[in-house]
């Protein structure tokens, strides 16, 4: 093992500073264990982690649709698009303090996807998300999205298709929730805008909305020269 490499020296100080990172670790979790409120934390800790590798799964693969899109639309690169914080939410259980159990959720998911009453087996085995809608987002911004995810879809094989994780969207879960970046100017909804930027919780994010141009083939720029 690497422990016995000639060229490693397991010190003193290098025990200790592994312990410490060990520990701090470990200690997360033992407090966590005692205390409801470290628990809720770690919980959402562990959830916003998890949120975030979606979106990057997924903005990754709308890259994938780009060629395709820019072909449609007379060369109009949506890259500028792919930004990971513009990616919806997706939800592996109910919302919080909702008073819905795991499963009384995956039911309602199931029903959503048109599935019925199932195997208990095959209810066990399924793996369902439920896109939460950012309410700050355009209708356009949406459809762009909407349409790289059909072309995206739409290049898989077989094979790939049937391991993709269903996803809800038609449950009407929704977020007020801002990006961490601003949009382009097209990208984001002038009344959602208005209503929230006076805000708290709100005004820290929102301070530079409405100062990016939009990119050549959206929003003010849409009409793009031959």
């Amino acid at each position: 093992s690497w422990m016995d490499a000639p060229d490693v020296n397991i010190s003193q100080a290098l025990v200790f500073a592994l312990a410490k990172i060990t520990w701090s670790g470990f200690k997360r979790v033992f407090d966590a264990e005692r205390d409801e409120e470290k628990a809720n934390a770690l919980a959402r800790n562990a959830c916003s982690s998890r949120w975030a590798l979606r979106h990057d799964q997924k903005c990754h693969s709308l890259a994938r649709a780009v060629d395709l899109y820019k072909e449609r639309h007379r060369g109009v690169d949506p890259t500028p698009l792919l930004d990971v914080s513009m990616m919806s939410d997706e939800a592996s259980g109910p919302e919080e303090d909702s008073g819905e159990t795991k499963d009384e959720w995956k039911a309602r998911m199931a029903g959503c996807l048109g599935m019925g009453e199932l195997d208990p087996a095959v209810f066990k085995a399924l793996q369902v998300f439920e896109v939460i809608r950012p309410n700050w987002r355009s209708d356009e911004y949406t459809a762009v999205l909407q349409e790289l995810r059909e072309i995206y879809a739409s290049t898989l094989t077989a094979k790939q298709a049937q391991c993709m994780i269903f996803r809800v969207r038609t449950s009407g879960r929704n977020s007020d929730e801002p990006p961490a970046a601003a949009p382009y100017n097209f990208g984001f909804k002038s009344e959602w805008y208005e209503e929230f930027k006076e805000k708290e919780t709100h005004c820290v994010y929102l301070g530079d909305w409405g100062n990016y141009e939009d990119p050549l083939g959206f929003g003010a720029n849409a009409d793009m020269p031959e």
